[in-house]
């Protein structure tokens, strides 16, 4: 039941064509509807909740702080990619736009659950908290969610460079909430990931428009 289900939905959300070889026609174009989107941000919800978990078991036996800071960067950055790629694969998705926005779908999911808690937590820095984290989440996962396509898009291994660069930039974000000099230290790393997502939004576009034309 579940599986017919899924079909069911896949049918009517998502008109991806299956991969193709490296130079072949890609359709950037085709209808891509807010719906599609829906899995990956409920996705990126509900795996914020056992991440969270995952980082709190794993807390006391990390004692170097900045081991800790990019621990807590590098398991969020694959939590809000996995469902996301999973979509990937699983319809054979070659477009890096249409990767991308999956991406920022399940990031935000992702974004929104850890603000609650915040609000529960301390709701004095909530407000302020979420003004930055969620545009730094999205930002991130559209680095990330870009190399990923564009590994599919042209079959070359660059997710890997791609989880790095993210893991870094939320990393040294993430130093600045737990230092004095957070307002230049994680705004300037905001406004500079937020730079390189929208570079990186405008590349897929030109990328996949010059793969459309040959």
């Amino acid at each position: 039941m579940f599986s017919t289900a899924r079909n069911i939905y896949w049918k009517n959300s998502f008109s991806f064509p299956p991969a193709e070889l490296p130079g072949s026609s890609v359709s950037p174009n085709r209808s891509f509807s807010g719906v599609s989107l829906l899995l990956p941000f409920l996705g990126g919800f509900l795996i914020a909740l056992p991440t969270l978990v995952l980082l709190l078991t794993l807390k006391p036996f990390i004692k170097p702080f900045f081991l800790w800071i990019l621990l807590v960067a590098g398991i969020e950055e694959i939590a809000k990619a996995a469902v996301p790629m999973i979509i990937a694969r699983e319809q054979g998705l070659v477009s890096i736009r249409k990767t991308i926005f999956l991406f920022a779908a399940s990031s935000l999911g992702f974004a929104l659950f850890e603000n609650l808690l915040y609000v529960f937590r301390e709701p004095s820095i909530s407000l302020f908290r979420g003004c930055t984290s969620v545009p730094l989440h999205v930002a991130v996962s559209l680095v990330f969610g870009f190399f990923y396509g564009y590994s599919r898009l042209y079959y070359r291994s660059r997710t890997i460079p791609g989880y790095l660069g993210a893991v870094f930039l939320h990393g040294v974000y993430n130093l600045g909430w737990e230092n004095p000099s957070f307002p230049v230290v994680s705004i300037l790393t905001l406004g500079a990931t937020l730079t390189l997502a929208g570079f990186l939004a405008v590349k897929a576009k030109r990328l996949e428009s010059f793969q459309n034309h040959y």
